[in-house]
């Protein structure tokens, strides 16, 4: 059931404009030793990590899963949507990595967190139709 829900989020995905790229292949290290591909389900302009469930109840293994591949490709924001729930608002989960950043580096980032902020209020959008 998740291919179908990916499916229809990668069209309108592409009817909006919205860049992404879809079953992206990451590697995934530990150690410093690669230990295997590993697939995520969207890539959303660079920027934030989508992976879709369609389950029963949210487990943290998922979660889990999705901070994986936040961090092994350097990624600061991940979505994980559970689409087996009665209201999809209570299938959504949204994830952060804390990462310390110098003071000097403030002003930098402003932009990119107002930018993933709408990119997340633009992904929510796509889902609620």
């Amino acid at each position: 059931m998740e291919s179908v829900y990916e499916e229809a989020l990668a069209y309108e995905f592409e009817l909006r404009g919205i860049n992404f790229e879809r079953q992206k292949e990451i590697m995934l290290e530990y150690k410093g030793k690669s230990i295997g591909p590993h697939r995520i389900d969207f890539l959303i302009e660079e920027q934030v990590i989508l992976e879709i469930k369609a389950t029963e109840g949210m487990k943290k293994i998922f979660e889990a899963q999705v901070l994986t591949y936040m961090k092994a490709i350097k990624k600061k924001v991940g979505l994980l949507i559970n689409f087996n729930v009665e209201r999809l608002k209570d299938g959504i989960k949204r994830l952060v990595l804390s990462v310390r950043i110098r003071m000097n580096k403030r002003s930098q980032r402003g932009g990119k967190r107002i930018f993933c902020n709408s990119l997340i209020l633009n992904i929510l959008c796509v889902l609620c139709g």
